[in-house]
């Protein structure tokens, strides 16, 4: 994949593609073939989910962060990664399958029953879109169950083609991302790997302005300072909100986006304070309790204009968090995704690659992974100026759980 190439212009997109290996297969060359065609799968309504289910999902964010890095500049997108994983605990079995529900906190079902509906509410707003396919190895030995496509269907509207997995493959791939985020990202790969039988695709869009749009006047150029000491000259943009954050190591706010749904999230580390250490003793359960019960205090603003670009293997990640057998090409049991002749399926690589920018407009964020498988009483308002190294997210205010994470070290 051209990470860079893709990254500059994947703006409003997320992508998510899980590649599990087997053992080879001849490959022809035809076009991709719709197995969706006859399987009948009535989407599900969902279930809303209760505090302790994003409880879950906020602790899986805040760990998926925590086990990739601490230090520099960082950006994951934990729904991306987590819907495609849920999607594969569809076809787990056994140890796999538990171990899999210990890392993301919940069950199947309760994963299933969560985006389920997060995709039906998206269906009443255009500033996120999830989609999602399932690309099979055709003659690759590999027969995929027909439980395991419904289910994927049903919960997460998953399409399902069986192609060739050669060059035809990757523009039928391409093609159907273009479609899915509405011509955002023409292209996502240049090539299939060699040991991939199936690909699992999720495609998120993002891209929202602010709620009180900026003037001129809130403009202004000042000094962002790094750890080490190093000035950065940048744009801030100066609002007064009425979300404040404060946990007792940090203060931060939140700043809502067009239609009240969803918010721009930060934490500035107190003085004195790291960001590594205040990354270190971050707490799940404790920032959804902060994200979902702000202070409804007026609070002074100062957000500097940024673009970062990350890319990790959250491989060694998700094995920190108790996910190891799914990577064992021996003991990995997907064996409810279908019938495999050709040696047992696992996942051989999870790369993550994002995108954001935040702008005096708004925000576009993009990502990419691959699975290669109170009231106001005070005189004075709160202020918060983020010209040193913080945590910043993108929150769903109805679940309160961050779909984005990152921190900023440095905005150079």
């Amino acid at each position: 994949m051209k990470a860079k190439h893709f990254l500059k212009r994947a703006l409003g997109l997320i992508m998510a593609a899980f590649t599990l290996a087997a053992a080879g297969g001849c490959m022809r060359r035809a076009n991709a073939e719709d197995l969706m065609r006859g399987v009948s799968a009535e989407r599900a309504e969902g279930t809303a989910p209760t505090a302790a289910v994003s409880q879950s999902m906020t602790a899986f964010a805040v760990k998926l962060l925590q086990n990739t890095v601490r230090q520099g500049n960082a950006l994951l997108s934990p729904l991306c990664t987590a819907s495609a994983l849920a999607m594969t605990a569809n076809g787990a079995r056994g140890e796999t399958l538990a171990q899999t529900e210990q890392a993301l906190g919940l069950t199947a079902d309760e994963l299933n029953g969560f985006f389920a509906y997060t995709l039906a509410r998206l269906d009443a707003g255009r500033e996120l879109a999830l989609a999602n396919s399932l690309w099979i190895k055709s003659n690759g030995g590999f027969e995929p169950s027909a439980d395991f496509l419904q289910a994927n269907a049903r919960f997460y509207r998953a399409d399902a083609y069986s192609a060739p997995f050669d060059d035809t493959t990757a523009d039928e791939i391409n093609r159907w991302v273009k479609k899915s985020t509405r011509g955002t990202v023409p292209e996502i790969i240049d090539e299939i790997d060699p040991d991939a039988v199936l690909y699992l695709v999720s495609a998120l869009a993002f891209d929202a302005a602010w709620e009180t749009r900026y003037t001129r006047d809130d403009l202004w150029d000042g000094e962002f300072t790094t750890e080490a000491g190093e000035k950065r000259e940048v744009k801030f943009m100066s609002s007064d909100e009425n979300a404040y954050l404060d946990d007792g190591q940090a203060t931060g706010f939140m700043k809502p986006y067009k239609g009240g749904r969803y918010a721009f999230a930060a934490m500035l580390p107190n003085e004195g304070v790291s960001l590594e250490e205040y990354m270190s003793g971050l707490d799940g359960a404790a920032l959804y309790s902060l994200l979902s019960n702000p202070a409804q205090t007026k609070v002074t603003v100062n957000i500097p204009e940024f673009t970062a670009e990350f890319g990790a293997d959250l491989s060694p990640a998700l094995q920190s968090m108790g996910l190891t057998q799914a990577f064992d090409d021996d003991a990995a049991d997907f064996s409810g995704m279908g019938a495999s002749e050709n040696g047992n399926i696992y996942i051989k690589q999870v790369v993550h690659r994002t995108f954001i920018e935040v702008n005096e407009h708004g925000t576009k964020a993009g990502a990419a992974t691959i699975f290669l498988m109170p009231t106001n009483t005070a005189a004075i308002n709160p202020c918060v100026t983020l010209d040193r190294p913080f945590l910043y997210m993108l929150v769903d205010l109805e679940t309160g759980i961050p779909f984005f994470i990152g921190t900023m070290a440095d905005p150079a």
